[in-house]
């Protein structure tokens, strides 16, 4: 009985993983996709409040300890990426770790040179709230 338990436990905890990793991989492309949007829509401010950007992210998820979690997921492979430099900045008189884009434009969909800035997904809804996105190509860097 108690090996039953076990096996029970540890498929669960297996599954649950999976769907925390599948999770985070989405948020990181969303994330990535609002730095790359904003470098290019503001040039002169570049930069985004980390922040702002979990708020926004994870604006449908209300559970603190499960926010907390994803949101560290993402920070990790997001610091870890070439492309964005993490720094401070002062943004309405308060001092904010920011990321910024530095990776060159990013084009996707549609004839070459006529592409959207950020990355691909079906449509533009948070992670969260069960929304259903789906990864459609990884981004073209256009120097």
């Amino acid at each position: 009985m108690f090996f039953i338990f076990l096996a029970f436990r540890l498929r669960k905890s297996i599954s649950s993983n999976r769907v925390y990793q599948s999770q985070v991989t989405k948020l990181v492309h969303i994330v990535l996709k609002h730095l790359a949007r904003q470098a290019h829509d503001h040039p002169r401010e570049p930069w985004i409040a980390i922040a702002h950007l979990r708020d926004q992210v994870l604006q449908h998820e209300f559970n603190t300890e499960r926010r907390r979690k994803l949101w560290d997921g993402v920070q990790k492979i997001v610091e870890m990426n070439s492309n964005v430099r993490a720094g401070e900045r002062e943004i309405s008189g308060e001092v904010m770790r920011t990321w910024t884009w530095i990776g060159g434009r990013v084009a996707l969909g549609g004839k070459e040179g006529e592409g959207e800035v950020g990355v691909g997904f079906d449509n533009d809804n948070d992670v969260g709230g069960g929304s259903r996105e789906r990864w459609t190509e990884y981004p073209r860097v256009i120097a």
